[in-house]
């Protein structure tokens, strides 16, 4: 891409190195007699075009320093301002002056208001008109403190627009009721229908009659009400510490214990080996004496009686006795067989 030697957009770019004002701000033989001096933009303040930024209060001490400045026969200050504007510019501020038409501004005036209407719109202009109209004094705040912070509102926005005797009215009617109190005694009645003239006068006599004693007085009141704030906190906790230990304790008592769980044999737990030893030892039978033996009986009379054994026969094969039958039966006394039949004695009913 061929770079254009006479394209005004970007010979605008590099002014600054030349001196030279933007093609944006017309050359007038005015314009071109003036010469600044390196020591002059050393003390001029820059602008960057940030949100904290003010445009009013930038454009208020440049004019300030400008017009204090020597120019030549035939230039005025506002060529001597046209001439110096474009260096100090910085940043956003800069791309935007050297983006703006060739020629499209030709006197301080058409310059101030591109200025403001790009770097303080007219929605930010609302916002700080809508600060000034809702301002309202804090309760430990001196009425002198106060008109301070107001004056600062309608400073911060210059083209509020709005008129001397509004002012004193919107100021007015953020006041404490105490301050009114106080201007409603200075003013002999009612503060807001005192003619306009004694207005302002009645505000200073007693802004300047409270500063001497209302910055010791505030401190103490401000003292005062932390105390009861730190009191009023202590009460709460303590009232809050009583309340989770009733709570607690109505919880306890309404605690329902667990259900108890339904036992199962197979959930049973053999016992441990020294109480299993116990209830083997606590074995025993009665001797013929009628004394308690603890020991396991060995011959009992019991012991082939037909309800107590196994007595099914398979059909094919014979009943053979088993090993342990054997040991068992040669270690008994030979007892009389009593699995036999008992006779019917109640005769056939049939």
């Amino acid at each position: 891409m061929a770079v254009v030697d006479n394209d005004w957009g970007i010979g605008s770019l590099h002014a600054h190195d030349k001196k030279e004002p933007t093609h944006a701000i017309a050359v007038t033989p005015g314009i071109r007699a003036i010469a600044i001096k390196s020591g002059v933009l050393v003390v001029l303040s820059n602008f960057y075009g940030l949100l904290k930024e003010c445009p009013y209060a930038f454009l208020e001490e440049f004019c300030r320093y400008c017009n204090i400045q020597p120019v030549p026969a035939g230039s005025t200050s506002e060529d001597y301002m046209l001439k110096a504007i474009p260096f100090v510019l910085k940043g956003d501020a800069g791309i935007w002056l050297s983006r703006l038409p060739e020629s499209s501004i030709r006197t301080w005036a058409e310059f101030r208001m591109i200025f403001l209407d790009r770097f303080f719109p007219t929605s930010k202009t609302s916002s700080l008109k809508r600060e000034i109209t809702e301002a309202r004094q804090e309760y430990d705040e001196p009425l002198g403190q106060y008109w301070d912070r107001f004056q600062g509102l309608l400073q911060a926005c210059p083209n509020h627009k709005i008129g001397e005797r509004e002012v004193y009215s919107t100021f007015y009617s953020g006041l404490t009721v105490d301050s009114k109190n106080d201007l409603n005694l200075a003013a002999q009645g009612d503060f807001s229908k005192t003619p306009f003239s004694q207005t302002k006068r009645i505000l200073e006599r007693l802004i300047e009659a409270k500063r001497s004693y209302e910055t010791s007085r505030g401190q103490y009141r401000r003292g005062a009400v932390h105390a009861v704030e730190a009191r009023s906190d202590e009460k709460l906790e303590a009232r809050f510490e009583q309340m989770e230990r009733k709570l607690l304790e109505a919880v306890e008592k309404t605690r329902v214990p667990p259900p108890q769980e339904e036992h199962h044999y197979y959930y049973c737990e053999f016992p441990p080996e020294a109480e299993a030893l116990n209830q083997v030892n606590t074995v025993g039978h009665w001797n013929p004496e009628g004394h308690w033996v603890q020991e396991k009986q060995r011959d009992t009379p019991w012991r082939d009686h037909p309800n107590f054994r196994w007595n099914y026969q398979s059909p094919r094969q014979p009943p053979q006795p088993s090993t342990q039958q054997k040991k068992t039966s040669e270690g008994q006394p030979n007892w009389p067989v009593r699995n036999q039949e008992i006779p019917n004695t109640g005769g056939n009913r049939g």
